[in-house]
């Protein structure tokens, strides 16, 4: 099992680092974790073969986050894609997703393979394979939202996700509110954590490795801005904090 990130960078357009996306791959099968903004491109870039993909899950509606499904899809059909493509969105933005894909003339009766809208409840288990599964949990990333009246029309969940594949437990957190939204990790037992460094503080990233012993850590999600402060921040920790907490890059693969 390997994850591969093809894009490590924060909500702002970089030079460095391509927006937000990584590969989970398990035997055959390839699940594409998020889809930013340029992630057809982040993908030749790390050389991946766009119809290597067998789904794609979307953790929430940031364009760094998703608004590169549409152009990925185009690509896999410009390169006579056969195979059916799994799409995990959750389930309060389903219908989104379906008119984003129409809208943007991904017609049925022009694909030459299926588009497969697979939709997942919040806090509960979807499987997606014999060797791999995930949990989605809620977060409050999306949450300040809520004080403006046109948000009452559109979905606001932001998922964060256990995944279980090969006995191997992996968190890999999305966008967060807060450090508060780890809370409901307590008692969990983690192999990887996978952690967006742009709204976790310093100090919380070591007291996440503490409390989880057994797990190294990626940083993702890097902003341009914070890149720096973040490697002095590694430099300093001593040598056994170094060797489990990790800048994430782009094109990086971990063997698992």
């Amino acid at each position: 099992m390997q994850i591969k990130f093809i894009g490590t960078g924060s909500g702002k357009t970089s030079l460095k680092r391509f927006h937000s996306s990584l590969l989970i791959t398990s035997g055959n099968y390839n699940l594409l974790f998020d889809c930013g903004d340029g992630t057809a491109r982040a993908m030749l870039s790390s050389e991946i073969p766009f119809n290597s993909v067998d789904a794609i899950l979307i953790s929430h509606l940031h364009p760094d986050h998703y608004s590169g499904l549409v152009s990925l899809i185009v690509q896999m059909k410009m390169n006579n894609r056969k195979n059916p493509l799994q799409i995990f969105i959750n389930e309060a933005s389903g219908e989104f997703i379906k008119s984003f894909l129409l809208n943007s003339y991904l017609l049925p009766e022009r694909m030459e393979f299926e588009l497969k809208i697979e939709l997942f409840k919040l806090e509960s288990e979807q499987t997606i394979n014999d060797q791999m599964s995930f949990f989605s949990l809620l977060n409050s990333h999306l949450q300040k939202y809520r004080e403006y009246k046109s948000a009452e029309k559109i979905s606001l969940n932001s998922s964060s996700f256990i995944f279980n594949l090969e006995n191997k437990s992996i968190y890999i957190s999305g966008d967060i509110g807060s450090s508060d939204d780890l809370s409901i990790l307590k008692n969990r037992k983690l192999d990887l954590m996978i952690l967006e460094s742009t709204h976790l503080r310093l100090n919380e990233i070591i007291n996440l490795s503490e409390n989880f012993p057994d797990a190294d850590i990626y940083l993702t999600h890097i902003d341009d801005d914070d890149e720096n402060d973040l490697f002095q921040f590694l430099i300093g920790l001593n040598a056994k904090l170094r060797n489990r907490i990790m800048l994430a890059a782009d094109g990086e693969t971990v063997i698992i």
